[in-house]
């Protein structure tokens, strides 16, 4: 039904892919992927909201990101990602390397900055915020948040295409 509320779920990944030789023209770029085409929840508008429900109380909030925890104190702790599709999978870049005559050049570790989407929180109290972002086009979109062990949490959506998105 129309404006019920949804659970986005973190996804599994299917691990990390590296392409490219390391040169300055074919960088080393490791991308994380996730199976599937598309996500398992599509949403019908081009302007979804956001719940984010975090425990103030809960003392592993600093550990976020870790295998054992499962709390963080806001959503600008996490990015808002457009996911590539490609074949059966969509990607996200997570790093970039390039170096030249045996000496690094550049290198990026990290989301990339490409497929960041804006987002705005406000706190409703208690740990409750709402998300909202300006009209997404019809794709694959994940908040990723990357733990200090370079883990990283993705949970995915899909923003189909509707009527909405062509006005």
């Amino acid at each position: 039904t129309p404006g019920a509320l949804q659970l986005l779920s973190a996804s599994r990944s299917s691990g990390m892919k590296t392409s490219g030789n390391g040169s300055i023209i074919f960088p080393l770029v490791a991308k994380l992927v996730l199976p599937g085409a598309s996500s398992h929840l599509v949403l019908r508008s081009v302007n979804p909201t956001f719940y984010f429900y975090f425990n103030p109380n809960d003392e592993a909030v600093s550990d976020f990101g870790q295998e054992h925890s499962a709390s963080a104190q806001s959503p600008d702790a996490f990015a808002l990602v457009s996911l590539k599709q490609k074949n059966d999978t969509r990607e996200l870049e997570m790093g970039r390397a390039s170096a030249y005559n045996g000496s690094l050049v550049s290198f990026r570790k990290g989301l990339s900055l490409k497929s960041s989407v804006a987002f705005q929180t406000a706190s409703k109290g208690d740990g409750i915020f709402k998300v909202t972002t300006g009209p997404l086009r019809p794709g694959e979109y994940a908040f990723v948040f990357v733990g200090g062990d370079e883990t990283a949490r993705v949970y995915d959506f899909t923003v189909a295409p509707t009527a909405e998105a062509t006005r």
